[in-house]
């Protein structure tokens, strides 16, 4: 009675990746391979395309039995028995089948450890013992984590364990661990982490995050995963922390506001938003120093900052949520601080007023700028984001009035003639090819013009 209640309490998720550990692989006449094992989670159908791991070989079930009877599926908790078209010997006990591409076998772990009460020796750090999970077994060395030198008979504690081959894990999977030698049972225990992070003895935040996953639920799984990778979509999240679809969903409702969810699907905790944002601000007002005239970051450079200070690839969900709160301002492919706005000072003057000067005296063919000087391209740019300037190229720059001056005498030309060369154009401003040609491609970009062989026609935005 107590076992019906506790299997009538127990949620499961037929919808959950195939997990089958194999404990036996046999040959029948006139069948073949058949291995058996218990469904720990999923479902199977003949058909189904399966993976075998740890040896990543991928085949598909030719039929599946319960209880020597032959069934259109078997779900979690049965014993299943499965034909598989290939050879006995690319089977073994400890091998187990999976969903494709759901599963990665591991060779570390990060564990909860506890020693059986009457042991007659403790567990020491840094030995070995004989570690089964599952039907595999291997060697395993165990680390503890901080000050922790030993587990004596009855204590229990977290441990890295770094084993000698592959194997298949999940969250809360239970384990056994036996003495070296003699071989004797000294305890067990149960996985907490299958992507464990760099084992450091001494981190305390990687300690924490592992006490926390004792308690075997699954929304405290999810948010060790998303701490320890710091902006996480929810697909990759899905497939590291082997959930199905409902059980990753209702583990983030569980969790609650320790989890936000940004734009593109991407997770990532209240901690680690808070550490990133401190850290794009400190970027952000270092580059405003730096470049006081320039009107902010360019996009692309402030997406590779993101990507340094989290290592991850995902930086727009970041600069989009800043910029809906108001901590940045996205404009023109640019990200600045939210109250920036570029101040040149008294030195900064006096060049921009020489400078003016010289394109202005310039007309279309004014001097580039790395004729004008070294500080000539920043304070160029800078009157360009303000306006007063037109960036034809990285080093061709006009009056606003002398631009536009050029471009009513084009659209003119093309009025009148529907097409015009970059010989005409340089004709038609008393340029050189060397102004003429970027100054057309401008026109191209803004669209006012396209390109048909030799000729300018008119575009879109004539």
């Amino acid at each position: 009675e107590l076992l019906d209640q506790l299997a009538e309490a127990r949620e499961t998720y037929p919808e959950a990746p195939l997990r089958l550990p194999l404990d036996r692989v046999f040959q029948l006449h006139g069948r073949g391979t058949v291995v058996t094992g218990t469904l720990i989670s999923g479902k199977i159908a003949p058909g189904d395309e399966i993976e075998i791991l740890p040896g990543r070989i991928r085949s598909r079930v030719r039929q599946v039995q319960v209880h020597n009877e032959s069934v259109p599926e078997a779900g979690t908790g049965q014993r299943v028995a499965l034909n598989i078209p290939l050879d006995r010997d690319q089977l073994q006990r400890g091998n187990v089948i999976a969903a494709p591409g759901f599963f990665e076998p591991v060779r570390e772990l990060d564990t909860y450890v506890r020693l059986i009460d009457d042991f007659p020796h403790p567990l020491k750090d840094n030995s070995t013992v004989h570690f089964h999970l599952g039907t595999s077994r291997c060697l395993a060395r165990v680390q503890f984590y901080g000050q922790r030198r030993r587990l004596d008979p009855g204590e229990n504690d977290v441990a890295r364990l770094k084993l000698d081959s592959e194997i298949v894990a999940g969250f809360q999977d239970p384990f056994i661990i036996r003495f070296y030698s003699p071989v004797r049972v000294m305890g067990g225990g149960r996985v907490l982490s299958i992507a464990p992070a760099r084992y450091q003895r001494h981190d305390q935040k990687q300690q924490q995050l592992l006490q926390r996953l004792i308690s075997g639920q699954p929304q405290d799984l999810v948010f060790q995963l998303i701490f320890q990778n710091g902006l996480i979509n929810r697909e990759e999240l899905k497939v590291k922390a082997r959930l199905s679809s409902r059980e990753l969903q209702d583990a983030l409702e569980k969790a609650g506001e320790e989890i936000m969810e940004l734009e593109w699907d991407c997770l990532i905790t209240r901690e680690r938003l808070q550490e990133y944002t401190e850290k794009f601000q400190e970027e952000i007002n270092s580059y405003h120093h730096n470049y006081p005239l320039r009107p902010g970051m360019p996009r692309s450079q402030a997406v590779d900052r993101i990507k340094v200070i989290t290592g991850r690839e995902e930086g727009e969900p970041l600069l989009t949520y800043w910029a809906g709160e108001g901590l940045i301002k996205l404009e023109r492919q640019r990200v600045a601080r939210a109250d920036f706005i570029p101040q040149p000072g008294e030195r900064e003057q006096k060049l921009i007023r020489h400078f003016l000067q010289q394109l202005e005296e310039g007309g279309l063919t004014p001097p580039l700028a790395w004729e004008l000087g070294s500080e000539a391209s920043e304070i160029l740019e800078y009157l360009a984001y303000m306006g007063q300037v037109v960036r034809v190229n990285e080093e061709l720059y006009l009056l606003r009035e002398k631009f536009r001056e050029a471009e009513a005498k084009l659209r003119k030309h093309l009025q009148e003639e529907g097409e015009i060369t970059v010989a005409g154009f340089r004709d038609l401003t008393g340029s050189s090819r060397k102004y003429a040609l970027p100054l057309l491609e401008k026109f191209d970009d803004l669209k006012i013009t396209r390109r048909r062989g030799d000729q300018r026609i008119p575009g879109p935005q004539f």
